[in-house]
């Protein structure tokens, strides 16, 4: 790269430069030999742009012969080998990515596209990882990809294509997360199809449909409406919107009779709100000290998001081993904040404000008498963790949450329903960033030992193209029955139907998500949608000695959130909309039933070398009962857990699966994929052979190789 190097190479005599190839060839490989032709031309100055253009017009399966011949008159007197240029090319990829200036490497990267123009090639710039104009390329073929899968959705060949233009434009360095997000959330819908929610006849049914189905394609079809700048793909993603958001309107309409049964009290496994100091957070402080955290409008979409990057941050959800804490909340009606986190921190059903929120919650019964002792319960409020404009976590809050005479603590933040209100920042995405100051409350939480449970008030729904109508007396997304119901409207009444007038009042509350009876803001709620009515509801830690007789549990996709392989696609999942696998739920579900005793790894485990019941002809389950000979008592994965796995593993054989997508499809732990394939890896890796590798967070298996490990054919 020094301006004086080509002086100094051709001014040695031949020997000297011979000698000095085949040691650079040797040592580095055959890219010397091309790094050797550029300088001797005096082009050192554009090494690495020329690097990266001889690596694209010699790709293996897309090379451009006229374009090679072109490079060949720029470097005459030089035969270059295509594995030259291909060497070379990596090599300056790597360097580019260590470049500590960027705008030199910005540079270089112009530069190469330049050259490439110049050859007459400048439509393979998508062959390169680092050339900018590559990936708007490789967004525009992925959209051609989507295109032609989601005429065809059932045809597996357009599907592995579309998976492939899919992770080529995500291996480009230009890619942001924000994008590829988008084209991943694409291709989830298309994978689903438009098939309506199936709500069943009960609101529970319906919470649970939406809970494992319903909430993932809010949350895949709000981040495709959101807007792309290449042309083809934003045309794809206007028409999955429009499709999605017709069938979701449609689903609306039916969910609407069961929604308006929240007016009415609720029975297993449903729980109002109002319930769950009652019958969760003083459950939990009778066993120690415990953390509540309210995140006001938090709906379920918004809850699998963060979820995600709470397991990113080492937190996991827990049940009681017997499976009895599979409870679906739900908000009080209208969905507002004033009503139903008003009813949640009071533990009755009424409306009010913080004061009064904070003046109940101290005095209630369940949580001051259900510790043992220690000090009263403490509430904070978003505004007691602000100074000025500024978040911030105050001394004495971080206190609270490392006594261990403090039993119960509870903190609300508005982060979301504050960013709610704000037109000028519409919410692009839910993770810790943007939820401080959780980081620290959860830091605090962890050194502390406290289990956290996480809950919401209610849902919210955001602006997109809504419509404003007269509302009269009432909020964004509700208004007093002084008219009968409109289109998109449902007249609701009961004991959980609370306003300022009192209980048992008629509402009138829309189920279309795109009414609304106030001016614009970012989102609203009020209203009766799933999103709104159905609340998250969890109990994590960090340690599973915070929660003894409780096991981890994953916060698991549908079927349809992940890509699968064609090949041994049997042996991995159900169909595409096939119901997952579930604990039977005893026919009275109680909460806690502090007689059962959790079992280490997780889940019950079959005695090892039995084969689980669904053994059959199924390859992972017979490999299981032959990998019993080879446990040890440090793997304590179950038989159930190994054989989903493996079969998972089977279905990607050779190719590599991220670790948090695998979590996902064995409905597994995120926080805990690694100690799963640490054990994993001690199972199968038989004499220390690489059936199992992982590296880098991504993880491949060789099913061949095990099967020659273990003898069978």
């Amino acid at each position: 790269l020094l301006p004086e190097a080509s002086g100094r190479r051709n001014r040695a005599r031949p020997d000297v430069i011979d000698d000095l190839r085949r040691f650079l060839t040797e040592r580095f490989g055959p890219g010397a030999q091309a790094l050797l032709a550029i300088v001797q031309q005096g082009r050192g100055s554009d090494l690495i742009p020329l690097a990266l253009v001889g690596g694209v017009v010699h790709d293996k399966n897309f090379g451009a012969r006229e374009a090679q011949v072109r490079l060949e008159f720029q470097l005459p007197g030089a035969t270059i080998p295509p594995t030259a240029w291909h060497n070379l090319a990596a090599a300056a990829a790597t360097h580019l990515r260590m470049v500590a200036e960027q705008a030199e490497a910005h540079g270089w990267r112009s530069r190469a596209e330049t050259l490439l123009a110049d050859l007459g090639a400048p439509e393979l710039a998508w062959l390169s990882d680092e050339l900018p104009a590559g990936f708007t390329q490789r967004l525009a073929a992925a959209g051609v990809a989507l295109q032609a899968w989601d005429a065809a959705p059932q045809d597996n060949a357009l599907a592995e294509a579309a998976a492939n233009a899919t992770d080529r434009a995500a291996a480009h360095r230009q890619a942001g997360e924000e994008r590829i997000t988008r084209l991943r959330m694409a291709a989830r819908l298309i994978r689903r199809t438009s098939a309506s929610l199936a709500w069943g006849d009960q609101l529970a049914s319906a919470a649970a449909t939406y809970q494992r189905d319903g909430a993932w394609l809010d949350w895949a079809r709000l981040v495709v409406s959101r807007s792309e700048s290449e042309p083809g793909l934003a045309a794809l993603y206007r028409s999955l919107t429009a499709r999605f958001d017709a069938g979701r309107d449609e689903d609306n309409r039916r969910f609407a009779p069961l929604g308006a049964t929240a007016a009415q009290p609720l029975a297993a496994p449903l729980l109002g709100v109002e319930q769950v100091l009652d019958e969760v957070l003083g459950r939990l402080a009778t066993q120690g000290p415990v953390l509540l955290l309210v995140l006001d409008g938090m709906s379920w979409p918004s809850w699998v998001e963060i979820s995600g990057a709470l397991a990113g941050y080492g937190w996991t959800a827990y049940r009681r081993a017997d499976g009895t804490f599979d409870r679906h909340a739900v908000a009080v009606l209208p969905t507002v904040t004033e009503v139903s986190r008003t009813s949640l921190l009071c533990g009755v059903l009424r409306s009010g404000s913080g004061e009064s929120e904070k003046r109940a919650f101290t005095a209630h019964p369940a949580l001051r008498h259900g510790g043992g002792g220690g000090g009263e319960p403490v509430l904070w409020h978003k505004a007691q963790l602000r100074a000025g404009g500024l978040d911030r976590v105050p001394a004495d809050l971080l206190a609270d949450i490392g006594n261990p005479q403090q039993r119960v603590v509870g903190v609300v933040l508005n982060n979301i329903d504050e960013r709610l209100k704000d037109v000028a920042q519409p919410p692009e995405g839910w993770g810790l960033a943007e939820l401080d100051p959780l980081r620290w409350i959860l830091d605090a939480a962890r050194r502390a030992g406290r289990p956290v449970v996480f809950t919401a008030d209610h849902g919210h729904v955001l602006e997109r193209d809504g419509e404003q109508i007269t509302g009269g007396q009432g909020g964004e997304r509700w208004r007093a029955a002084e008219r009968q119901p409109g289109d998109g409207e449902i007249v609701v009444h009961g004991p959980r139907v609370v306003t300022a007038q009192g209980a048992n009042i008629p509402v009138i509350l829309p189920w279309r998500e795109k009414l609304r009876y106030t001016s614009r803001h970012n989102g609203y709620h009020g209203g009766i949608t799933p999103q709104e009515l159905f609340v998250p509801l969890a109990v994590l830690a960090a340690d599973d000695a915070v929660l003894p007789g409780w096991e981890p549990i994953a916060v698991a996709p549908p079927t349809w959130w992940h890509h699968q392989p064609a090949a041994h696609a049997a042996d991995a999942e159900p169909a595409v909309g096939a119901p997952r696998r579930s604990r039977p739920a005893p026919a009275e579900p109680t909460l806690f039933d502090l007689d059962a005793l959790s079992v280490p790894g997780g889940g019950a485990t079959a005695a090892p070398g039995t084969a689980p019941a669904s053994a059959g002809g199924d390859w992972a389950a017979q490999v299981t009962v032959a990998l019993a000979a080879h446990r040890s008592p440090r793997v304590r994965l179950s038989d159930e857990q190994v054989t989903r796995l493996l079969r998972i593993l089977a279905a990607h054989d050779g190719q590599a699966i991220v670790e948090s997508r695998l979590a996902d499809l064995a409905e597994l732990p995120a926080a805990r994929i690694g100690r799963y394939l640490s054990q994993l890896q001690e199972l199968v890796n038989i004499d220390s052979y690489g059936v199992l590798s992982v590296l880098g967070g991504e993880v491949r298996f060789d099913r061949a190789l095990l099967d020659r490990q273990l003898g069978r054919p």
